[in-house]
């Protein structure tokens, strides 16, 4: 199944992004869109502000919002969680950035989607209708003039007749006429797509006092960690908050959000809001210490 989000109105009009395993949203900052970052430059994007990921397990994809400040729009409504993608969407991020999302496998695609996305309503910008085109159209073909200078008309088509019956009732049906073969088009070698980074395999092991070690995987996209039972990495300690971090994972490692208002997170012993990772590290969640191998 392939996913792409795109835009095709406004300053935004050239961007057109496929989307395999996982795509961050995200304030450019200087830095420039990849396969796996949508950079845009606004001050009211987040640095990290929603991901979309594919969801192996159910086939489907997943918009959620990395807790950014002013907030994802899937159709008009906030993102609270995760979201399931299905068919034709309009994603709004901070409610400045319109875009398109279209998912579907690469034939039902070509097959099944206009030539252009349906018009999308951005602000201070009316949408515009596009008219509909139903199968393909047959061109007009004016008639050839001949070497003198007179017009050849070509003959009518030629009237169905049903079968006659013949003497005796039998009816006499003709030959079928041989159908129309179309010539076949010259092999076209196909481009081959580009390869995307696979996102490194990384655990984090939890090493709570009195009790043994425990090592979740970390999954593409965000990992919440917290005291709550919802949450993706559950710590059941009295110091670590009900929501307290994420842990976002892509291609080019993992990123660290702390989202407590009463409990701090500390990595190489030192109050963070938001680090990036390398393996090895050593984080503690309150008082729960944590290494990410």
């Amino acid at each position: 199944m392939r996913a792409r989000l795109f835009c095709k109105v406004g300053a935004m009009a050239s961007i057109d992004v496929p989307i395999h395993e996982v795509l961050t949203i995200g304030r450019s900052s200087g830095r420039h869109s990849t396969p796996e970052l949508l950079a845009l430059d606004s001050e009211q994007i987040s640095a990290r502000h929603a991901c979309i990921t594919w969801d192996a397990i159910h086939e489907c994809y997943i918009l959620e919002d990395l807790g950014s400040t002013n907030g994802t729009e899937l159709d008009g409504m906030p993102v609270r969680g995760k979201v399931r993608l299905e068919g034709l969407h309009v994603i709004s991020f901070a409610g400045e950035f319109d875009f398109v999302f279209s998912v579907g496998s690469p034939a039902s695609m070509m097959a099944e989607a206009p030539s252009e996305p349906a018009p999308v309503a951005v602000a201070g910008i009316a949408a515009v209708s596009r008219p509909t085109v139903i199968g393909p159209v047959t061109p007009f073909v004016p008639p050839r003039p001949a070497a003198g200078g007179e017009t050849v008309r070509q003959a009518p088509a030629a009237p169905f007749i049903p079968p006659r019956p013949a003497a005796g009732g039998e009816t006499v049906r003709q030959a079928p006429a041989t159908p129309f073969v179309p010539p076949r088009p010259a092999s076209v070698e196909p481009h081959p797509e580009p390869a995307v980074a696979a996102a490194p395999r990384l655990q984090l092991e939890v090493r709570a006092a009195g009790a043994a070690p425990r090592v979740h995987e970390l999954k593409l996209g965000a990992n919440r960690v917290g005291r709550l039972a919802d949450n993706d990495i559950v710590i059941p300690h009295p110091t670590v908050s009900k929501q307290h971090a994420i842990l976002i994972v892509d291609a080019r490692g993992v990123l660290l959000q702390s989202i407590s208002q009463n409990s701090r997170t500390f990595v190489g012993g030192a109050a963070i809001q938001q680090v990036e990772l390398q393996r090895g590290a050593q984080i503690f969640f309150g008082e729960v210490e944590t290494v990410l191998s």
